[in-house]
């Protein structure tokens, strides 16, 4: 407690002295100042924004040993390395901020080095993705 109590303390000390003013040369209200250096330092419970989970289903026909999980023109948000086999899945949690897009791109990679891909999915809590043969690049 006293560890988010400094941090809070931070981020409002930060949030008054360093800023930069927006396009229009105005600077945003110290509430959505803080509220975005908390969110950058991932304090969930400061910030506007709550974990989504999410499975993928491996439904290639192969092992499949990378998967990516990123928004449109972004690095990677999650990924992993291992062996996911046909039929397995795995699960993957994401922090979305409120009135954030949840559209992402999904790409995995398999045993042969052969790469499939899901463009533009919308991500729900508790959602299935089903990665097949057909989406392979």
């Amino acid at each position: 407690m006293k560890k988010k109590i400094a941090l809070l303390f931070l981020c409002i000390s930060a949030a008054v002295f360093v800023f930069p003013q927006d396009e229009a040369g105005q600077s945003p209200s110290l509430l959505d100042r803080v509220l975005n250096i908390a969110s950058e330092l991932g304090m969930s419970s400061f910030s506007n924004s709550e974990n989504s989970s999410f499975n993928i289903l491996n439904r290639t026909g192969f092992t499949v040993k990378s998967i990516s999980v990123s928004r449109s023109g972004s690095q990677d948000l999650v990924s992993f390395d291992g062996n996911l086999y046909n039929g397995e899945s795995f699960r993957f949690s994401l922090k979305i901020s409120s009135g954030e897009a949840n559209s992402y791109n999904i790409r995995l990679m398999d045993e042969d080095g052969a790469y499939y891909s899901k463009q533009n999915v919308e991500i729900t809590e508790s959602a299935v993705i089903e990665i097949r043969i057909t989406d392979l690049e």
